[in-house]
This record gives structure tokens, sequence and C-alpha cells, in this order.
């Protein structure tokens, strides 16, 4: 897994523009299964996301955004080869509280 990355830009007093990034994956590998012969595992995963915070006080912040995530994995054996792909979008909205 790669390091998470993490970016918040102040806009004004209380708000921010935030900004995140974090991935992952195994290189081809062999997944201790069989099916006609080894099965080999691929996998690589990634989250991004994009926002806005607003500080409602110093402690209390309602947060709003997009959030990417992708996810892939193969698995090659001498019987056939499986693909899986995800890439979505989704939107949040979030409420944090720091003690």
């Amino acid at each position: 897994m790669f390091p998470m990355g993490r970016l918040l830009y102040p806009l004004s007093e209380r708000l921010s523009l935030t900004a995140e990034v974090s991935g992952g994956g195994l290189p081809r590998m062999d997944s201790l299964r069989q099916e006609g012969g080894t099965i080999y595992l691929q996998q690589a995963h990634a989250d991004a996301g994009l926002g806005l915070a607003y500080a409602l006080t110093p402690t209390v912040q309602l947060t709003a955004g997009s959030h990417f995530p992708y996810f892939f994995q193969r698995e090659i054996s001498q019987e056939d080869a499986n693909r899986f792909k995800l890439f979505d979008h989704n939107l949040q909205v979030g409420f944090r509280f720091r003690l």
C-alpha cells in the first residue's frame, strides 16, 4: 500500500478544500489454489476524494465531497483468466467531532 496523502487548503476562516489519495496492490503471485494448474493472482486498488469542510466550531466540522474508489483483480491459470474491475463514484456528507 502506498502512503495516504491528504491536503487541507483553507479557502476562508471556516471553509477548507480537502483532497485525499491512497492505494496499494499485490504483484503477480501464487494464490495457493489450483485449477488445472497454479492460479496466479494480481490486485490493485486506489481511493481518491475531493471535498469541502466547514468548521461550525473549533471541534465540530461538516464535510461534503466526492469519493472515487478503484479496484482491479486478475486471476490466471492454465484453464482460463478472470478479471474484475470496479470504478465507482459517490457523494459523501459527514460530521466530525474532535476532542
